[in-house]
């Protein structure tokens, strides 16, 4: 059977419609009906419709065939929810560096003006948001380094 073959029977062995196939695999219609007639689909496409069908193994060509490791949805969700985690910690981080900045430039506005250590009031505000200003720049900068 050739791939084309394959991807409708398993469609239909699935019970689903070439659309709702296209809506779970994120594509458009056109693509499933393409991939079911044998025409020129991308290999991420052909992987998009593949996960959601009860397919172990692809024809591609006589006698070869396509293994492919799929992640089910379940895992996905885990997976998406730890680069959520990920992303929220690396914010985190990222503000407490802001924080220790901010503390580090009202130190020095203090040690610039000692009168202000007893009340706040005094403190240079502009030497404050200077350094503030540099500590939110030097973050974003290892950020874009990081990116």
């Amino acid at each position: 059977m050739l791939l084309h073959e394959e991807l409708r029977a398993a469609r239909e062995a699935a019970g689903l419609s070439q659309m709702e196939l296209a809506t779970r695999a994120g594509i458009p219609r056109n693509q499933v009906v393409r991939a079911e007639k044998g025409e020129n689909i991308t290999l991420d496409t052909l992987r998009k419709i593949a996960v959601h069908l009860p397919l172990e193994n692809l024809t591609l060509l006589e006698k070869s065939k396509l293994q492919f490791d799929y992640i089910p949805e379940p895992e996905k969700l885990y997976v998406g929810a730890l680069t959520n985690v990920s992303h929220a910690l690396e914010t985190l981080r990222s503000a407490l560096e802001v924080a220790m900045a901010a503390r580090l430039a009202l130190a020095a506005a203090i040690r610039a003006n000692p009168e202000a250590a007893g009340d706040m009031s005094k403190v240079d505000e502009l030497l404050l948001l200077k350094a503030i200003g540099r500590a939110v720049e030097d973050v974003a900068a290892k950020l874009r380094e990081i990116a």
